[in-house]
């Protein structure tokens, strides 16, 4: 999947780029902070990208719709386990509910964690492609 984004600043070698809003954000999830309408998204600046430049942003599409699969199915997956545990082994509903949380709860814990450990790995990165336009305000050669 590719996106275009425009560069709001680099530091320290990572570029903070403002994403365009499209029909796949809603599904996407990989944007860490949303600044008014716009999703911000930090890539590691392997182009040398100047504030102002608009780029195209390469994500694999298996591992957004892995990252999909983790958000948003597991979770619930977790909840319906929970409950029909908690029922199976009491025998009663009030427990299968309180199972149910525990199993939801429990999945987004080990999300957290798994999300820390891809952190390290680096394994679901979008990464800078192209400088589709070059900021006015600095002359560069690429």
């Amino acid at each position: 999947m590719e996106e275009k984004g425009r560069i709001a600043k680099v530091e320290n070698g990572v570029a903070q780029v403002e994403m365009e809003r499209t029909s796949t954000c809603a599904r996407c999830g990989i944007c860490l902070q949303v600044s008014g309408n716009k999703p911000i998204l930090y890539v590691k600046d392997s182009l040398g990208v100047s504030p102002g430049d608009e780029v195209l942003i390469s994500l694999e599409s298996g591992e957004l719709l892995r990252a999909a699969f983790l958000v948003y199915i597991l979770p619930l997956f977790g909840l319906v386990l929970g409950y029909f545990l908690g029922r199976i082994l009491f025998g009663r509903e009030g427990i299968g509910i309180l199972f149910a949380g525990i199993g939801f709860f429990a999945v987004l814990l080990f999300l957290y964690r798994y999300d820390k450990r891809l952190k390290v790995q680096k394994r679901m990165e979008a990464k800078i492609v192209h400088i589709e336009k070059i900021s006015r305000g600095e002359k560069r050669a690429n």
